[in-house]
């Protein structure tokens, strides 16, 4: 009875540890891709931003095709930007363009939004 007793006890174990991590992952997941859309709204927020200060940007993006980061630089029009893509006017290239989405969109850096930013921090 008793190795019966343990078997069952084993099974029973096993069963409340694998169900705790199968909800685990489960709940992650969401607060992953809440995340993510959190990012991605900011990211949008930004460029739209830049757009209307036609401030440079620097963009690492990542797609599902390539293996490697890719970094862009450019300007982001500001006509075509809405919360999936942006379309970047290439800094090494005046009449290339290239349409990113925002998901896509690893890290963001951008010089001052405000064109006298660094008039108001010298003068400060």
């Amino acid at each position: 009875m008793e190795k019966g007793r343990s078997i069952q006890v084993k099974m029973e174990k096993l069963l409340t540890d694998s169900s705790k991590l199968f909800v685990d992952r489960f709940l992650t997941d969401e607060a992953d891709e809440a995340n993510a859309f959190a990012q991605a709204k900011d990211f949008s927020e930004r460029l739209q931003l830049a757009a209307a200060y036609k401030v440079l940007v620097v963009l690492q993006i990542q797609t599902k095709q390539a293996k490697n980061p890719e970094t862009l630089s450019g300007w982001v029009l500001k006509k075509r930007t809405n919360g999936k893509q942006v379309i970047i006017k290439l800094l090494n290239g005046p009449t290339q363009w290239r349409i990113v989405d925002v998901t896509s969109i690893k890290k963001m850096s951008q010089f001052p939004l405000a064109k006298d930013s660094k008039r108001r921090e010298t003068l400060s």
